[in-house]
């Protein structure tokens, strides 16, 4: 009986570990290169051919650098963005807050609106809360397809959604 309870112990204590060993063995692997590499290729797959990430950097996974995101749907590339750094709070996750003390672009072009099922487009919002502490691109370029005309803006921003439709926020676009 004893060897039964002993066992068993062992077992409970192995389950609850592999997870943190799983979390650790990530952490680690994903702040080295080859486990930046794995992550750029892991991340199309993840995504169903979304989206693509090259010359991932920083410190996993608090302080993510990208030099390029690209995000696709069935027609093609819509969003590309350059030099892409996201500072944020992951431990937030556990409270469903998306807390981002940092997200910066020096360059994103936005060549037309997604396409949803039906071939409408728009996305749905999760119902999580989101705070931006700082928000800055140094140029957005926006196609004509998507605002009538071709627009070239700056942006700089802070702000919160507590709700997919309730917000505040800063915005400065020049």
């Amino acid at each position: 009986m004893r060897r039964l309870i002993a066992w068993t112990g062992r077992v409970l204590a192995a389950l609850m570990l592999l997870p943190l060993a799983l979390i650790a063995a990530a952490w680690i692997g994903l702040n080295t290169t080859p486990g930046r590499h794995l992550a750029e290729r892991m991340v199309p797959r993840l995504s169903g051919g979304m989206v693509r990430i090259e010359g991932l950097s920083g410190h996993f996974p608090q302080a993510l650098r990208l030099a390029l995101v690209t995000v696709s749907d069935a027609e093609g590339v819509y969003l590309t963005a350059r030099d892409v750094a996201l500072d944020w709070s992951p431990a937030r996750l556990v409270q469903a807050r998306v807390a981002l003390d940092r997200l910066e672009a020096e360059h994103v072009a936005l060549t037309r609106l997604p396409r949803g099922e039906g071939g409408q487009s728009g996305t749905a919002l999760p119902a999580i809360q989101v705070e931006i502490n700082q928000l800055r691109v140094a140029r957005l370029d926006i196609a004509a397809a998507v605002a009538g005309q071709a627009l070239a803006l700056r942006v700089e921003g802070t702000g919160n959604l507590t709700a997919p439709d309730t917000g505040q926020g800063r915005l400065i676009l020049t």
